[in-house]
């Protein structure tokens, strides 16, 4: 298994701080950690390039996630940062783009409230939600018990999501959700498996008929949406996903 983290300042240090003591103590079974940062020089490079399970990228991450999510790495992770674009949401717009042409897929607004404690529009049509209202530390693990209300913590932005998925105000077709939760000592991680399986349950759907797809990364408590609209792809694009898909 292999531990990608996103960013190479303060955050993602620490974060491959964490990581490798995990691996050290049997809490995860990883060949290495691995940093990705653009800047040849950053923190982590500097903190952590003496550790032989340590190892630094320097790329755009954009233009990384296109190259390793395209490569095999399903028994993966990634580390996202507490403070980056919707990278995830940006890598199944180009990718789907990738496969199915260009002009084929649009960013668009979230429209309709969700009806949850919190929810912020950004300028880009994105939204920040959440059910915490107050302020959390970036390395709960989100316990059963909420450390803040010290009740049972009861709620999911990931069922959150799928449920806003369906309700005809909306406008959607369907959701896909990114999972980031606790793989350790405080770390919260995206499987790389759930990425790929997006990518190929939106294609799939695409075959069929136009798709507007609610895309969110989300923790149980915090997280991100937007909203992609996807064409319909035609009889011979069909035909070439599928020639696509025998050759990986």
């Amino acid at each position: 298994m292999e531990l990608v983290v996103i960013g190479g300042g303060c955050y993602g240090a620490y974060h491959a701080r964490q990581l490798l003591k995990a691996v050290r103590a049997g809490k995860l079974d990883a060949e290495h950690v691995m940093v990705v940062d653009r800047n040849a020089d950053c923190r982590a490079r500097r903190e952590l390039g003496h550790d032989p399970l340590f190892s630094h990228a320097v790329s755009d991450w954009h233009e990384f996630l296109a190259g390793y999510l395209g490569a095999t790495h399903a028994d993966g992770y990634v580390v996202p940062a507490p403070f980056t674009p919707h990278l995830f949401y940006r890598w199944l717009a180009r990718s789907l783009e990738s496969a199915l042409g260009s002009g084929t897929v649009g960013v668009e607004p979230v429209a309709g409230a969700m009806g949850l404690p919190v929810e912020h529009q950004l300028p880009d049509g994105q939204r920040a939600i959440s059910y915490a209202p107050w302020l959390c530390p970036v390395n709960c693990v989100e316990p059963e018990i909420c450390p803040h209300t010290k009740g049972p913590k009861d709620w999911s932005l990931e069922r959150a999501v799928e449920r806003f998925s369906t309700e005809p105000a909306a406008g959607l077709s369907s959701s896909v959700v990114f999972p980031s939760y606790h793989l350790a000592y405080g770390i919260a991680a995206v499987p790389v498996r759930k990425l790929l399986q997006a990518r190929e349950s939106v294609l799939a759907a695409a075959c069929k008929s136009p798709q507007r797809v609610a895309v969110a990364t989300v923790s149980h408590c915090h997280g991100i949406v937007g909203v992609l609209s996807v064409a319909q792809v035609s009889l011979a694009e069909q035909r070439g996903l599928q020639q696509h898909r025998a050759r990986a």
